[in-house]
């Protein structure tokens, strides 16, 4: 990953400037999504929320993903709620209604994507070039987004030309593995609108 400023005098101050109409190569591509429980097996953990209630028991796998990913939907929902989230701050489990952004908004997929702090939430943005490794066809549906700065990094990591870019809920089994929509692309180009 680059750790570069981007090329423009607002960017890169830690401020989340807003870096308009400007163009900037360099940049890595990843993507996250929603695990979905019924598509991971496996033995069973128990675990519980933030304040110590039970939050049931899920698939190792299941929860393994959510803490990499942030969310994961549930086969069967917990007071109501259909989500459970790992909180990077606290360390602990949370049951939501909804996958939520850093901007504490639902996630939207192919248009939410998580940047580095020093780029404001609300920044719009398109992919100009897509790098590689990429297939043509996930690279044709980034490039047709339009994406919208709205998550951060866990723990304020990713470099200042790295964005994440939600694609929404897996939906099938070895998600990782198989789903032509999963990839991890360097030497993009990005245009903030």
């Amino acid at each position: 990953m680059a750790a570069l400023v981007l090329t423009c005098n607002a960017c890169g101050n830690g401020t989340g400037a807003t870096p308009g109409n400007q163009q900037s190569a360099g940049w890595e591509l990843t993507v996250y999504y929603t695990p979905v429980e019924h598509y991971h097996g496996g033995p069973s953990e128990a675990v519980s929320d933030c304040s110590g209630a039970s939050v049931g028991a899920h698939p190792r796998d299941f929860l393994t993903r959510i803490r990499t990913e942030g969310f994961g939907r549930l086969t069967a929902p917990i007071s109501g709620k259909s989500y459970l989230g790992w909180d990077f701050d606290r360390a602990c489990w949370l049951a939501a209604t909804a996958p939520l952004a850093g901007n504490d908004h639902g996630l939207r997929p192919w248009i939410s994507t998580a940047a580095h702090a020093s780029i404001a939430f609300g920044t719009r943005l398109r992919v100009a070039r897509c790098g590689g490794p990429i297939e043509q066809a996930a690279c044709d549906r980034v490039r047709a987004a339009n994406w919208i700065v709205e998550d951060r990094f866990s723990g304020g990591g990713g470099s200042r030309k790295h964005l994440d870019l939600y694609i929404g809920e897996e939906d099938h089994p070895n998600f990782e593995g198989t789903d032509q929509y999963y990839f991890d692309s360097r030497g993009a180009t990005v245009k903030f609108l």
